[in-house]
């Protein structure tokens, strides 16, 4: 975990039961109280030669950050380069020892050095100090003195962190106006377990507004409920620019007899994208229009207008709720209002969806007639967003015309007799036709067939129909021109102003046989039994023999 030194400032916008404290980053302690001795910090001689590198248990730098209970971050280790002195006093104090009952120093080490290399590493010798488990961190300080001068480094001892996470972080995005919740979370560095004794959390935020970074809260600052962890509701601002982030830091600060004993912080965005209609479509049933669009709706039937918008960002689709959706109707030639009255606005469901119900008749026009088409509008808009950077309306335009001739419903069903066929048998078709609207159509009869490759259109047979049966059979001889394809059977019937079709698949195999032996292993004199098979399930062409 990464945590920065900060400034404490001291506010009182947080709890009035306890000051607060705004810090830019993660990481201060309390001041030390008499009885808790440590040396003054005043800053280090300049003529000192004494360099000093800080690391962990793992012998790897540590920034200063050290974290008690943790296995090798809980670990001190040293390194001093100094071409003057032959020794240097190590020394660990612990400004609040009397608060973590200790006493001060808390570690010291006189470090030779090395007179060829003039330089000092711990590790190599065995020598460490090991923090004890605290209740609180804070700032410690090392000390390294020698006749040259001596040099204080401060260290933060950390013994909880924060996490935090939001509804809508990339891929998911949201739009000026909609609300959002943060989560978070404070952990212990030992163990994991919920941290219990901060007694202050606030957050900041910061955001793009029509082109320039603003504070998301007025005051800048804005007070949490104090808990091991909670959650917050917010809302996007309404001059929000499109396609950025709402950078959000929290902070969790724990104060012990009135001192701040140690304070950690952690990031979290909140997705803001760019306004998108995702999905339209226009479909003569209702429900089933998202995502399909028929150009030519027969005159009478009901007709379903539908489109999904929401917010996206970087190529990621997000449906959004409550955005407001304008509908108009055009003729052609001009606006025109339904019979039946549709909606002329409405506002995207939980899943961004809007659809209207209309039906194909007048006062919209037939593709025969000029212009020759109609069309639906959709106009979205999100409501209140006033970014003068960002564009928050968009439109939609969906273009059809009136089939003039009735709808006829046929269903053709065609079907194999195997799934499966070797070349040099024959394959048997059985088709049927079906029809909800006979009355006002007339029947539906068929008229030819013919069987092809599924995926080069190559055409291996075709046949005709005679006569006004509505179900029949017919055969076909599979060939070797087959052999390893997908072949597809299809059937068209039609009536007065409609054709239909429907078609089945199956796949000709190239023959394989299989030889199967009774017994992986013989002996000397013993018989076995081999059994043949070809492979699939198709049955063997008629005269097919085996030899050996």
């Amino acid at each position: 975990m990464s945590r920065r030194v900060i400034a404490v400032v001291l506010t009182a916008l947080l709890i009035a039961s306890a000051a607060a404290v705004l810090l830019s980053s993660s990481g201060s302690s309390g001041t030390a109280r008499a009885g808790d001795a440590s040396p003054v910090a005043a800053g280090n001689a300049p003529d000192s030669a004494i360099v000093p590198t800080l690391y962990n248990g793992y012998g790897d730098l540590s920034g200063g950050y050290y974290y008690p209970g943790v296995p090798g971050q809980g670990t001190l280790e040293f390194g001093i380069d100094d071409d003057v002195d032959h020794t240097v006093n190590v020394t660990v104090y612990d400004p609040n020892a009397t608060r973590d009952g200790l006493v001060n120093p808390v570690f010291s080490y006189a470090a030779a050095i090395n007179a060829t290399t003039d330089s000092f590493f711990s590790g190599a010798v065995g020598v460490s100090y090991t923090f004890p488990t605290l209740p609180y961190g804070g700032t410690w300080l090392v000390n390294f003195s020698a006749p040259s001068g001596n040099v204080s480094e401060s260290i933060i001892l950390s013994t909880y962190y924060l996490k935090a996470s939001s509804s809508a972080t990339d891929p998911q995005s949201i739009l000026p106006g909609d609300t959002f919740t943060l989560f978070w979370w404070a952990y212990l560095d030992t163990n994991g377990a919920l941290y219990t004794q901060g007694t202050n959390v606030s957050i900041v935020g910061h955001y793009r507004a029509d082109g320039a970074t603003e504070n998301f809260f007025s005051s800048g600052i804005a007070a949490l409920p104090v808990g091991p962890s909670g959650t917050w509701i917010g809302a996007v601002p309404l001059n929000a620019t499109a396609n950025q982030e709402i950078d959000f830091t929290l902070w969790m600060t724990t104060v012990v007899n009135g001192h701040v004993a140690e304070n950690e912080s952690t990031g979290v965005d909140v997705t803001v994208g760019h306004l998108e209609i995702d999905q339209d479509g226009l479909y003569p049933a209702a429900s089933v229009c998202l995502g399909y669009h028929e150009t030519y709706i027969p005159v009478g039937l009901p007709v379903a207008a539908c489109v999904r918008a929401g917010s996206e960002y970087a190529g990621d689709f997000s449906a959004i709720a409550g955005l407001t959706v304008g509908i108009s109707y055009w003729n052609g030639t001009h606006d025109v209002t339904p019979a039946g009255a549709p909606a002329t606005s409405a506002t995207t469901n939980a899943a961004g969806t809007v659809e209207v119900l209309f039906n194909a008749t007048a006062p919209f026009i037939s593709e025969l007639q000029y212009p020759y088409y109609d069309s639906v509008n959709f106009t979205v808009t999100v409501p209140g967003a006033n970014s003068t950077v960002s564009h928050w309306t968009l439109w939609d335009n969906l273009t059809w015309a009136i089939n003039p001739y009735p709808y006829a419903s046929g269903v053709v069903s065609v079907a194999l007799d195997h799934t499966e066929y070797y070349a040099g048998t024959n394959a048997t078709v059985a088709w049927s036709i079906a029809s909800s609207s006979t009355a006002e159509t007339g029947p539906i009869t068929a008229d030819y067939w013919q069987v092809w490759n599924y995926y080069s259109d190559t055409v291996y047979a075709a046949g005709v129909f005679t006569g006004t049966a509505q179900s029949g059979t017919f055969a076909f001889p599979i060939t070797t021109a087959m052999s390893g394809q997908e072949i597809a059977a299809q059937v068209w019937a039609s009536n007065a102003t409609r054709s239909f079709d429907g078609y089945a698949t199956a796949n000709v195999i190239v023959p394989t046989l299989l030889l199967t032996p009774a017994s992986g292993f013989y002996t000397a004199g013993s018989s076995t039994a081999i059994t043949a098979a070809l492979s699939g399930s198709a049955a063997a062409p008629a005269g097919t023999t085996v030899g050996w």
